[in-house]
């Protein structure tokens, strides 16, 4: 059971339920991605705040794929502590259908 639940309308066929957190959210993007330009939309229309750390400003290509693998993609999210992963990790982990 979830508890602190939001609706959010992502399209005009789907909602999903998204669990409230009361931890800082942490958002590593890259200018001009799809992915990004969506969690970032997401996230400001559920009203969430977040700390956003933008590639060749915040950091270098390197060192995200030193903190978060070779195979990873942008956006990375981390809630927390805790890593979750893309925007896609993102949605099922709040996910509270």
């Amino acid at each position: 059971m979830c508890s602190g639940i939001l609706r959010v309308k992502l399209n005009m066929s789907k909602r999903y339920y998204v669990k409230m957190e009361s931890q800082v959210v942490v958002v590593y993007i890259k200018e001009g991605n799809q992915e990004c330009e969506r969690l970032e939309s997401l996230l400001k229309h559920i009203g969430w705040e977040y700390m956003k750390y933008v590639q060749g400003v915040d950091y270098t290509e390197r060192e995200f794929r030193l903190e978060f693998g070779e195979g990873a993609e942008y956006p990375q999210v981390s809630v927390g502590v805790k890593h979750i992963g893309g925007l896609k990790d993102f949605i099922s982990n709040f996910n509270c259908i």
